[in-house]
């Protein structure tokens, strides 16, 4: 950046050099995501779906890409049955289409949630607000009644 700076009747030059602090913001909303009460219908089905139960609104300086990844393989169960090791693949994700603008790709088909770290969605500078969908799979055998957790993170990247 180059600034005039006129005084006493000459011209002289004065440049500016200006430090930009990289700017990255990720917030979710809300936070922790509650899939509540299974139904007999949903175990029917084989799966239940939440969809754009939770948002994502992310900002950042330069093109970006969004992944998401599991912190175990496994939910961590509390109940009075032996532990179904219910794998974290059986919760699935994607990414509602959203008008918000400020995203160029996203993965808006069904993902197994896994502990490898997958593209979520990518974009240009600037502004983005992406709704996320989530379905449970649903079975006899790895659902059984009980009280089931699952930490995923997000994480934004400017390459």
């Amino acid at each position: 950046m180059r600034l005039f700076a006129y005084g006493m009747g000459r011209l002289d030059w004065v440049a500016v050099r200006v430090y930009f602090s990289g700017g990255l913001s990720l917030a979710l909303d809300p936070a922790t995501v509650n899939l509540g009460t299974l139904t007999l219908d949903d175990y029917e089905r084989g799966y239940r779906d939440w969809d754009g139960i939770q948002w994502i609104k992310l900002s950042a300086y330069n093109s970006w890409a969004l992944y998401i990844s599991a912190t175990s393989s496994i939910w961590s169960y509390t109940g009075d049955l032996p532990d179904p090791k219910k794998p974290c693949g059986h919760l699935l994700w994607r990414v509602l289409p959203t008008l918000s603008g400020g995203v160029t790709r996203s993965q808006t088909n069904f993902t197994p949630l896994s502990t490898a770290e997958v593209e979520a969605a990518s974009g240009p500078a600037g502004d983005a607000l992406l709704p996320i969908t989530f379905r449970l799979l649903v079975d006899y055998d790895t659902t059984v009644p009980g009280t089931y957790t699952l930490d995923f993170r997000y994480t934004l990247v400017v390459p």
